[in-house]
């Protein structure tokens, strides 16, 4: 009796053991996704700061000595949703070319209205792009959508791999 007693412990123990070693998986994969999603948002927060910054300094140095030109759209590159155009003027002699901040609806061909800086014309913005672009509308508030959508395809991944086969746990390599 005494040895059924001795061995009935240690496979409890070694149960707890592996809890143990479960455990400390999910806490493992947990803390690599959420250093994940925290670089990916770090990245998203700064690329779009970045351009906003950019766009911005373009378009006051752009206020500060303006002349109006029509230019002509010699290409439209087409993404998925993003659609920018890039234009050719000439100033003082000398062409020079541009390309739109913003979704871009023509052809190729269009003849469009670009300003340009009297003092450097190869600072240029297309005319409807110069409103502004604000740090909470474009920055911040891309970020968060951006992220919200890294999350939602995370959950859907993880449920995925669930239902691909329910008797593992989505936590094991």
């Amino acid at each position: 009796m005494r040895r059924k007693g001795i061995n009935k412990r240690p496979t409890k123990f070694v149960q707890e053991l592996s809890r143990k070693t479960d455990n400390s998986k999910r806490t493992k994969a947990l803390k690599q996704i959420a250093i994940t999603i925290v670089v990916f948002i770090v990245l998203i927060f700064s690329l779009s700061f970045y351009a906003v910054t950019k766009h911005n300094s373009i378009r006051e140095t752009v206020a500060s000595n303006p002349k109006t030109i029509s230019a002509e759209v010699i290409n439209i590159s087409r993404g998925k949703g993003i659609h920018s155009a890039t234009y050719e003027f000439t100033a003082y002699g000398k062409k020079y070319t541009g390309t739109t901040f913003q979704k871009y609806k023509g052809n190729k061909g269009d003849i469009i209205c670009v300003k340009y800086s009297t003092i450097k014309p190869e600072v240029n913005i297309y005319c409807e792009d110069t409103t502004p672009e604000t740090f909470l509308d474009d920055v911040l508030i891309l970020t968060l959508e951006l992220t919200g959508l890294i999350i939602v395809i995370l959950s859907i991944y993880l449920c995925f791999l669930k239902l691909k086969n329910p008797k593992k746990s989505i936590w094991d390599s």
